[in-house]
C-alpha cells in the first residue's frame, strides 16, 4: 500500500531499515504537513496572546505592533479553517463517489 505524499505522487511507505539521512530526505507526509501549520499557528496565537497581556500590563507600549500580531494570528487561524473546511468537503466527495 502507498502513502500519499505532498505533490501528488505515490510513494511507498518508508522501511524501518531506512538509515536516518534517507528518511531526512524523504518528502514530508500530509499528515505532518498539516501537523506543522497547526502547530504553527497555534503558535502565532500564542505570541499575540502574550503580546496582549504585555500591552495591557503596561510591559509594552506598542500598540501597533500587538495590533500587527493579532491580525496576523487571525489571518493564520482563518486559513486554517477554510483548509480545514476544503478537506472535509473533499472526504464528503469522495464518501459519495460510487465504486
Amino acid at each position: 500500500m502507498a502513502d500519499l505524499r505532498i505533490g501528488g505522487s505515490l510513494t511507498p511507505p518508508l522501511d524501518f531499515g531506512q538509515s536516518v539521512q534517507q528518511k531526512a530526505n524523504a518528502p514530508k507526509s500530509f499528515a505532518d504537513t498539516l501537523k506543522d501549520s497547526v502547530e504553527a499557528v497555534q503558535t502565532q496565537q500564542k505570541a499575540a496572546d502574550k503580546s496582549i497581556n504585555d500591552l495591557a500590563t503596561g510591559r509594552s507600549k506598542a500598540l501597533h505592533e500587538t495590533m500587527i500580531q493579532v491580525e496576523q494570528a487571525d489571518v493564520a487561524f482563518k486559513m486554517l479553517l477554510a483548509v480545514r473546511s476544503k478537506l472535509v468537503n473533499a472526504y464528503h466527495e469522495v464518501m459519495r463517489m460510487q465504486f
